[in-house]
């Protein structure tokens, strides 16, 4: 007959406290100088020549026959270390910080370059605006490339201070600076200067209009190159869904290999309020990235970053679509001007073209806008399918404007690029499906989703009825209708999954099922049931399952769990032992019948020949588990310490006379003195 209430488990522990390790929050800039500022060196920088610079650029543009990304600065070449420069002190609490000043006249922001930054784990580095006091880090250890360069966010204003704080007892820093870059764009709106602005034309994407892309926003950065150039990019997930930091910006953005480590990426940087146009932060960012496939005729470029997005930042990893279908429309995020970020319809169905800048055949999207335009600053940017919200194309260039809202952009088709040049280096495939599954479609989600599986309830039969039939507890050889409890950290719609196992003794008879709305943080099971039949594997085997949860708007995401064999029925422990006295517990087991009992028994005391271990039903029925063993050879028993044992029918190992001195006495299975075989059948209770 199968079995039905298994494995009755007893368990006598000794309670250990816990603890808890809390983690500091990041430093601030010091406030504990010792001396003042304004006597600590000042570099003072030389004049940079703008109207130069950008004269410069229209003329290597011309050249080129293609446009440039967005010039935001110009680099000013500097070699300084904490040897030559600056001013060393003692901190009062112990540690020591370092601190130098940069000058850059007429700069409307500040960012630097470090060719070398080794410094010990607890060493910190803050960049603090000489104009407000704004700063920009903790930059640490884990923030510095690959090849030791670190490039940091922008501080407003053409003054600016380095502040290195050294704990006690870590070694001397190593670090160099090579480049400091001088913004003339005022990215903090804060010098009246909007010739430099966005035009009046674009949407904010916090409008109204954005409420449908809200999650694809999310998706999209603005970024800096060398703290002098830049472009919008997206991150994007992949086939296997790794959440491997993928980057999509265009070619002629400029990154290689050899200037990606001083890729800064800017998330979150929008307005407050809709038709603002400004009031964004740039205070989420984060630096470094490797070059890993670029295509001058559809004029992609995938970046891997350096390191995961701050959880606080909500990035999201968009979805995209390979196939080159045409769609009904599309819509475009990115930051016009490098300004806060906006949103574009074009409510058309776009025309394949050839590429708007440089003539290659039949490699482009043409679109027209019916709301918004594109600027510089914006290449790079995903064009994306207005249904599907799939990302379809990269943004090379065009000639709309605010002024000339009617004029075609051009965009760089994803399905092209997916195959590019025909190698790792020029193509998307590699990257983005790396186990060459074909796959040319995928949607876009949040890391996880913090989906989780919460619990699983279990309505059980046993084949043809009989004891423990209903008892909700999963049984060798049952078969049972599964409700599987799942979280979310945010709200997720058409949920549904596909529930799998690896073990041979489970047999999936009905794999796919509903949960329709997860509302945020509030278990949820499946609306319609799973089911399964387990065989006759033992009592207590963990049982392998996946549940691959998919839902409006987000990727698939493989939730594993376990599911144990028989339920294990704890007595409320741990107990204090009397002296010569009898202790009882008593356990709730549930409905059912008793079958293939295991009892597991630990106890901590000194002489285990004084104990004698019984297991009672609630009929009355009694089993002696152990007998104080080593009498009556011994009048006092054994004098060993201490047990964890596994009371079981299946073994054969008697304890009665095992008495060898030792501590513990005894761990592992073990056969009881009388079998618990006399209380199978009957009612388990309490």
């Amino acid at each position: 007959m199968p079995r039905s209430l298994a494995c009755l488990l007893l368990l006598l522990v000794i309670a250990v406290p816990s603890s808890a390790r809390t983690t500091p929050g990041p430093l601030t800039p010091s406030d504990d100088r010792l001396v003042v500022l304004d006597d600590i060196e000042e570099l003072v920088l030389p004049a940079l020549d703008v109207m130069a610079l950008e004269e410069e650029d229209r003329r290597v543009a011309a050249g080129k026959g293609q446009q440039l990304p967005h010039r935001i600065g110009g680099a000013i070449q500097v070699h300084a270390d904490t040897t030559g420069s600056g001013h060393w002190e003692e901190l009062e609490e112990g540690g020591l910080l370092w601190r130098w000043r940069v000058h850059s006249p007429g700069a409307t922001d500040l960012s630097f370059g470090f060719r070398r930054f080794e410094v010990g784990s607890g060493t910190t580095l803050h960049v603090v605006s000489g104009l407000d006091g704004s700063f920009q880090g903790p930059y640490g250890r884990r923030d510095a490339a690959a090849d030791g360069q670190l490039w940091t966010a922008v501080v407003p204003g053409d003054r600016a201070t380095l502040e290195l704080r050294v704990p006690p007892g870590e070694p001397q820093p190593e670090i160099e600076l090579m480049q400091v870059s001088h913004g003339y764009r005022d990215l903090f709106d804060l010098f009246s200067t909007p010739s430099v602005q966005q035009g009046d034309c674009h949407n904010d994407v916090v409008c109204p209009l954005g409420d449908g892309w809200r999650d694809t926003i999310q998706a999209v950065g603005v970024y800096t190159l060398r703290g002098i150039w830049t472009c919008t990019g997206t991150m994007i997930t992949d086939v296997p869904l790794t959440y491997r930091n993928w980057f999509l910006t265009a070619d002629h953005c400029g990154v290689t290999s050899g200037n990606a480590p001083s890729m800064v990426v800017y998330w979150n940087y929008q307005s407050e309020s809709c038709g603002d146009l400004s009031g964004g932060s740039l205070s989420q960012n984060q630096s470094g990235a490797t070059l890993r496939a670029t295509w001058e005729r559809t004029d992609f470029t995938l970046v891997e970053l350096s390191r995961d997005p701050d959880e606080l930042f909500n990035v999201y990893y968009a979805g995209w679509d390979a196939t080159d279908d045409i769609p009904p429309g599309t819509a475009c995020i990115h930051h016009p001007a490098t300004d806060e970020k906006a949103i574009n319809f074009d409510y058309e169905v776009p025309r394949k073209t050839v590429g708007c800048v440089v003539p290659t055949p039949n490699t482009h999207w043409t679109v027209r806008w019916n709301t918004g335009v594109s600027e510089p600053g914006s290449s790079g940017s995903g064009l994306f399918h207005s249904e599907t919200q799939r990302l379809i194309g990269d943004l090379t260039g065009g000639a709309s404007s605010c002024s000339l809202p009617g004029a075609t952009d051009c965009y760089g088709r994803f399905g092209i690029s997916w195959e590019g040049g025909g190698t790792p280096a020029t193509r998307l495939r590699d990257w983005l499906d790396p186990d060459d599954t074909g796959t040319l479609v995928t949607d876009g989600s949040y890391v996880g989703q913090g989906l989780e599986v919460v619990s699983l309830r279990v309505v059980d039969s046993c084949a043809g009825g009989g004891p423990g039939d209903g008892n909700g507890i999963l049984e060798p050889g049952e078969t049972v209708d599964a409700y599987l409890s799942i979280e979310a950290s945010g709200d997720l719609t058409g949920v549904s999954g596909v529930l799998s196992s690896t073990s041979s003794d489970v047999t999936i008879l009905t794999d796919t099922a509903p949960w329709g709305t997860l509302p945020a943080g509030v278990p949820t099971e499946n609306v319609l049931p799973l089911r399964f039949r387990v065989g006759d594997d033992a009592c207590f085997t963990d049982l392998p399952f996946e549940l691959a949860v998919s839902a409006a708007g987000l990727g698939t995401f493989v939730l594993p769990f376990e599911q144990t064999l028989g339920v294990r029925a704890d007595p409320d422990v741990p107990l204090g032992l009397v002296d010569a006295g009898v202790t009882r517990t008593g356990i709730t087991f549930g409905e059912g019948r008793a079958e293939n009992l295991i009892v597991e028994v630990e106890i901590e005391h000194e002489w285990v020949g004084d104990l004698r271990i019984t297991l009672q039903n609630p009929a009355g029925t009694e089993v002696v588990l152990l007998d104080r063993p080593g009498v009556p050879a011994s009048e006092f028993g054994c004098g060993d310490e201490n047990m964890l044992v596994f009371f079981t029918d299946a073994v054969t190992t008697d304890l009665e006379d095992r008495c060898e001195g030792g501590n513990p006495w005894y761990i592992g299975s073990a056969q009881p003195v009388e079998p618990l075989e006399a209380l199978e059948g009957e009612a388990a209770g309490t």
